[in-house]
């Protein structure tokens, strides 16, 4: 690992100047990168296939090797590196209110510019480039991060829990209330029942079929119109699931306030049993999770569904944590 550490911001005429390279912690870098490739590897999917229809991707890419891929990309990387990444931006967010306590600055407006800026490119990205609400997301959160980044590690541990559950209670209610309606207004007859499952499954693929015309032979305006229909939904995602992304960037925090990135030979044992327990917990909660989407092939109800939820997130956590530790161990040899 490299002897740099990060020290009091450098300014240039009043103003914060970016990190020289003598400045830069490797370690980071090497997340960066790590978390970027893992994100681009499931993105590569999304550019070329519509959200939302994973019942006909099964059924388009449905060789050994196509499944065992899918399986593998699910398992070890989808949720994982995108973890990884908010993580590191609560890691840069911390650095940089320690940076401007030393040299006595306002954070607050600074950090609010930076956040406004990134949602204006993560709109343009989404609207005339490709749909990915990450950018939007970590503008929107990371305006909640700001209450907490003078908080103690015990009670930023206390709220990484609670927001990393808010999103199973939200999925939790959605499915139950959704299941009660579909049980209050489902027709007697089996037939019937059948014949609205054929016709959602007909709408979805019409939609489907829709959707890939536009960006194989529509025009740019059409596929822009198609972007920002999105934009809304991009939007209540991230307000109804993104205090998972603030309990990664909560844990960011904790982790630079803790000096594992900065002194790692201090912290090995940690680390070591941080990466053991990471692993072995992701890995149980995973498999567990694609084990049931691989058995349950039609809506299962809220008491399956409910607990492979549960089973996603910890395992995405867990998965990511266990990386970050292995990587960090590696930078020290």
């Amino acid at each position: 690992m490299t002897s740099a550490t990060l020290v009091d911001t450098e300014t240039t005429g009043g103003a914060i100047r970016p990190t020289s390279e003598g400045e830069r912690i490797v370690t980071l870098d090497v997340l960066r990168g790590l978390a970027i490739f893992g994100i681009l590897f499931v993105n590569i999917g999304i550019f070329g296939f519509p959200e939302g229809y994973s019942e006909i991707h099964r059924e388009l890419f449905s060789g050994t090797a196509d499944r065992v891929i899918h399986w593998a990309t699910q398992f070890l990387i989808e949720g994982k590196f995108y973890s990884l990444f908010s993580v590191l931006f609560g890691i840069g967010v911390a650095i940089q209110f320690d940076r401007a306590r030393q040299t006595g600055r306002k954070f607050g407006p600074w950090y609010a510019r930076r956040l406004l800026v990134l949602l204006a490119i993560g709109l343009a990205h989404d609207v005339f480039i490709v749909t990915g609400i990450i950018l939007m997301t970590y503008s929107i959160v990371g305006f909640w991060l700001i209450p907490f980044l003078k908080r103690r590690p015990k009670t930023l541990l206390r709220w990484t829990v609670v927001m990393i559950l808010i999103p199973v209670v939200v999925v939790s209610v959605f499915i139950t209330v959704r299941a009660a309606a579909e049980k209050d207004g489902a027709a007697d007859s089996t037939t019937v029942g059948e014949a609205n499952d054929a016709e959602e499954a007909a709408q979805k693929r019409d939609a489907f079929d829709q959707e890939v015309a536009v960006f194989a032979h529509g025009s740019y305006l059409e596929q822009v119109r198609v972007r920002l229909a999105k934009v809304p939904e991009s939007v209540a995602v991230t307000l109804g699931l993104g205090t998972y992304v603030l309990g990664m960037f909560l844990i960011g925090v904790m982790l630079w306030r803790s000096g594992w990135i900065t002194d790692p030979l201090a912290h090995r044992a940690r680390i070591q049993k941080t990466v053991v327990l990471g692993l072995s917990v992701g890995s149980l909660c995973t498999g567990g999770y694609l084990v049931v989407r691989a058995v349950v092939t039609t809506m299962p109800p809220p008491e399956v569904v409910i607990p492979a939820v549960t089973m996603q997130f910890i395992g995405n956590m867990a998965l990511c944590l266990g990386y970050l530790g292995l990587v960090v161990l590696a930078m020290t040899t």
